[in-house]
């Protein structure tokens, strides 16, 4: 029996939804235009015995996890951003979320799930106001997360 997919449609890069509290945090999730699923990496470790050199695995480790949003005129989703980082600061409890993004097919329906656990924002990037521009460009920002680890649901 071949592990040989059946599936042979390729997955696009539209096709994505990512929940993290929707009590909080529902701008986030509205206004996400995309994101990154973070790189893993599998530590190495050198063993030596006599003239022998070879390698052992050694610890994952899970890359940032970022996302771009659109700027509603509002700014409601950087608020709800601010507000999250500022009770982190504030607090001895870390304000942490799991978060769920979901890997659409080219239907929208739920193809995959991965889930991170103890999300909290490290960074919102900047929001450039300028009136030389000639086009307009509606403003987007990039967030960028720490989290415990991911899994494949």
């Amino acid at each position: 029996m071949s592990n040989l997919t059946d599936n042979y449609n390729f997955l696009s890069p539209t096709g994505f939804k990512l929940v993290i509290n929707r009590n909080s945090l529902a701008n986030l999730e509205y206004f996400a235009t995309s994101v990154t699923l973070p790189s893993i990496s599998l530590g190495q470790i050198d063993v030596s015995s006599g003239q022998y050199k070879g390698y052992i695995s050694g610890d994952v480790t899970f890359d940032d996890f970022s996302i771009r949003i659109a700027m509603d005129e509002d700014m409601k989703v950087y608020k709800e951003l601010y507000e999250w980082v500022m009770k982190h600061r504030d607090t001895n409890d870390p304000v942490v979320y799991d978060a769920t993004l979901a890997i659409l097919t080219n239907h929208n329906l739920k193809n995959n799930e991965i889930q991170f656990t103890n999300l909290f924002p490290t960074s919102i990037g900047g929001l450039e106001f300028n009136t030389q521009s000639t086009d307009i460009e509606y403003l987007q920002s990039d967030i960028t997360f720490r989290y415990d680890y991911f899994k494949i649901l």
